[in-house]
């Protein structure tokens, strides 16, 4: 896939920045701990995907749409349910450029620079109008919290790697595709969600996820998430990526159902995005 300069010079930087630099001197980091099955990685996995139910946030968004790219401040807001609002601002001021609503069974999505709205399901392909990437509204929350998509799966198999300090967990789905997970080995066992990426029966990237700079974040409830600074979401078969720098961040916090509901102005027309 050729991308645009700007994405490539956007996921290249990435990239530089969350590679482990070349031990090809060493022998290699071991394990700082017991060897682990990857049973027990998995229900850590599980359980950390499990924990959230809400979240909010402020965060500067680097995405694509259409030929160009955009950076911008989205403020997001989500609940488990399928229940998701995002509010794009204009990279030249604080206005509103796009106002995106799930209430959990359909979406509400308006374009104020084009004066244009659509309505449709609630399902990945909401969040793709706007950002590009087609994310499950529930998913999206997993990426603001430090988790991860998990597949149906009907085996599993652990390997350490030596030269990266992670664990690599790779579930064989039941479908015939392939989910890759490798975690940071710290001694104390956090396990950061460093890279994912799922592939097809095919053998093809359906997604890609990496993230960095992990710091603590206690939630309202008095859990304690892991989550990372910086987030670049890939899906080279749809040829979109976004790149999430997280500003702030409120996990398990109140939010009332109407927050997810939006009215649409009357005469706006039908925007030409993708359905």
């Amino acid at each position: 896939m050729k991308l645009p300069r700007a994405a490539a010079v956007v996921i290249a930087t990435f990239w530089a920045l969350s590679t482990p630099a070349c031990g090809c001197f060493s022998t290699g980091v071991k394990r700082p701990y017991p060897a682990v099955e990857s049973s027990r990685l998995l229900e850590t996995l599980t359980t950390r995907n499990e924990s959230a139910n809400a979240f909010r946030a402020e965060s500067t968004m680097d995405y694509r749409v259409g030929g160009e790219r955009v950076k911008g401040t989205v403020l997001i807001a989500g609940k488990r349910g399928a229940q998701i609002r995002f509010n794009a601002e204009n990279p030249t001021g604080g206005s509103v450029a796009v106002d995106l609503a799930c209430n959990g069974f359909d979406f509400k999505y308006i374009n104020y620079n084009e004066n244009c709205q659509l309505t449709g399901p609630c399902s990945e392909n909401a969040i793709a109008q706007l950002l590009r990437v087609s994310l499950e509204p529930d998913e999206f929350m997993l990426l603001a919290i430090g988790g991860v998509p998990l597949i149906e799966h009907e085996s599993a198999e652990l390997k350490w790697i030596s030269n990266s300090g992670r664990e690599r967990i790779t579930l064989h789905g039941i479908d015939g595709s392939k989910q890759i997970i490798e975690l940071t080995g710290h001694k104390d066992q956090r396990w950061d969600v460093a890279m994912a990426k799922l592939l097809t029966p095919a053998g093809k990237v359906d997604w890609k996820l990496r993230n960095k700079d992990f710091k603590t974040l206690k939630s309202k409830d008095g859990k304690s998430f892991r989550v990372p600074s910086k987030t670049l979401f890939e899906q080279p078969l749809a040829k979109a990526d976004l790149l999430v720098e997280w500003k702030k961040r409120e996990i398990n916090i109140e939010l009332i159902d109407a927050m997810f509901e939006m009215e649409i102005p009357a005469g706006l027309s039908r925007c030409g995005a993708k359905k």
